[in-house]
């Protein structure tokens, strides 16, 4: 598995869909965002995962194998499981829509879709559905030059320099994007088309050293990053 195979639990999403195909698509599409994949294409084993190790989000399929996908949803939110759901189905029925929602669904995408469309859905849910830490928190970054490392939540956490490089450049950028490109010529030195991965895998890496602050690296609508801003 591919360095989104190390990302923490809370940087992954789940795809949940018997279409191998289908699978392949989203899973394309969740590693282009950054973001690890998992993969259920039951109800029991979409249910086993969220229950052991809740995902950042949940793509879900009404039909499975088994059952309804919709079982997936009813089961979390009776369970008070709060892990975001876009129902991504290929039912276009206003009824199914309406009671998928109802049931707790945060979005509802009908097949076949946009990719581009539903890349920007992903990202609205998670921005939507990001937890926010109390302003007392001591989530601050703070950057510790002489050891190349961060401060915040009360830690402090090392990283190798191309790491520190990468998220005090995404730091320095205000919250605007930066484009890989850009990345690539400050970070690594290097001109697009040298080193097409350095960017995804720099970026999988650096979420990965941040734990749950991961989230505040952001992927933007024209193949750049974002740091958002914190709490």
């Amino acid at each position: 598995m591919g360095p989104e195979g190390r990302l923490p639990i809370t940087q992954r999403i789940l795809v949940v869909d018997d279409d191998l195909e289908v699978v392949r698509s989203l899973s394309r599409m969740v590693v282009a965002l950054g973001y690890g994949v998992e993969g259920a294409s039951t109800v029991e084993g979409a249910l086993s995962i969220v229950r052991s190790r809740p995902p950042r989000l949940l793509l879900l399929d009404r039909r499975l194998a088994d059952e309804d996908g919709l079982e997936v949803l009813a089961e979390m939110r009776g369970s008070e499981l709060t892990v975001p759901v876009i129902v991504v189905s290929a039912v276009d029925q206003p009824v199914e829509r309406a009671n998928a929602l109802k049931l707790g669904a945060d979005d509802y995408v009908v097949k076949p879709f946009y990719p581009d469309e539903l890349r920007e859905r992903v990202q609205a849910v998670i921005r939507r559905c990001r937890p926010v830490a109390p302003a007392d928190a001591g989530s601050e970054l703070v950057f510790v030059p002489e050891a190349l490392s961060v401060r915040f939540d009360g830690r402090q956490v090392r990283l190798s320099k191309i790491l520190y490089e990468l998220l005090r450049t995404l730091d320095e950028a205000d919250g605007e994007l930066v484009s890989r490109p850009e990345l690539l010529r400050r970070v690594w030195q290097k001109q697009q088309g040298t080193a097409t991965n350095c960017v995804a895998v720099g970026i999988s890496r650096l979420r990965e050293a941040l734990g749950p602050r991961g989230d505040w690296i952001e992927w933007a609508r024209g193949g750049g990053y974002r740091l958002a801003r914190r709490c």
